[in-house]
């Protein structure tokens, strides 16, 4: 299902990263990483990416060449009937925006199980494929504090210890190919206020069904959002609670490492 921007109670919050300096400084992770060969940014169409699709534009108004050649992908994975309709909608958003945009597509048998899984492994090897035939070394998602959020509580049933409740970092490798990175520039943004810079723009964004599928573990999360917030648990304190997680696990690499490489007594 499309939405228009600006539809919905939470869609016309202040717009993020209006200003020239706000934008130079949240894509800074994504220039330090591309070094000017290229990046790709993955746009599904929902409304985080096509929020991050607007922002590098945005950018690259400010910065020209700050990234080097940028390619926009979708990965349809012929899950349902409206994917590639949604595909070359994002194309079609694209190239108003001045961007290359390329579709991947994910042939052969689906899994019975696991599907999500398979789904997830398969984007990022397609993504890899297509960043190692551009030379490049970086892709950024549209990943949210909210996902973040989602990410702690998820990692937390499993009984995770501090790597893994350490969530999501804004640089990482690329989960199908290490030597490729992976950049998550919108993760300190929330939904609304991604959706406040469609608002602005007039633009329109996908709802994915999947996201009200109470089978899946992140739209269960999501349907209890009222009741983890009323007990303090908001996407604000999650990631928050991430990121300090994050320091304590890099306190402790960095004490692991100084003891592995110190001299023996």
């Amino acid at each position: 299902m499309t939405r228009p921007g600006g539809n919905g109670p939470d869609a016309r919050p202040p717009d993020a990263y209006a200003t020239p300096d706000d934008l130079v400084s949240l894509l800074e992770p994504l220039r330090r990483v591309a070094g000017g060969a290229g990046a790709l940014i993955a746009v599904s169409g929902g409304s985080d990416s096509m929020a991050l699709l607007v922002l590098v534009a945005r950018y690259l108004k400010v910065c020209p060449s700050a990234l080097g050649p940028v390619v926009v992908v979708t990965v349809d994975h012929g899950l349902r009937a409206e994917s590639g309709q949604e595909a070359a909608s994002v194309a079609q958003s694209a190239a108003r925006l001045g961007f290359e945009h390329v579709t991947l597509r994910w042939e052969g048998k689906k899994p019975a199980t696991g599907l999500a899984e398979a789904a997830r492994d398969a984007r990022y090897a397609l993504i890899a494929g297509l960043m190692r035939s551009r030379g490049m070394q970086a892709v950024a998602t549209g990943h949210t504090r909210d996902d973040q959020a989602e990410t702690l509580l998820m990692r937390l049933a499993r009984g995770s210890g501090v790597d893994g409740l350490a969530a999501m970092t804004t640089v990482a490798p690329l989960p199908s190919d290490p030597e490729l990175s992976i950049v998550r520039p919108l993760l300190g943004l929330s939904r609304a206020q991604l959706r406040g810079v469609l608002a602005r723009e007039s633009l329109t964004w996908v709802e994915d069904p999947s996201n009200a599928d109470d089978r899946q573990e992140r739209p269960r999360l999501r349907a209890a959002r009222a009741v983890l917030d009323s007990l303090g648990l908001t996407p604000d304190s999650l990631a928050l609670s991430a990121t300090r997680l994050q320091r304590a696990r890099q306190a402790l690499s960095a004490i692991a490492a100084a003891f592995l490489t110190s001299p023996a007594v």
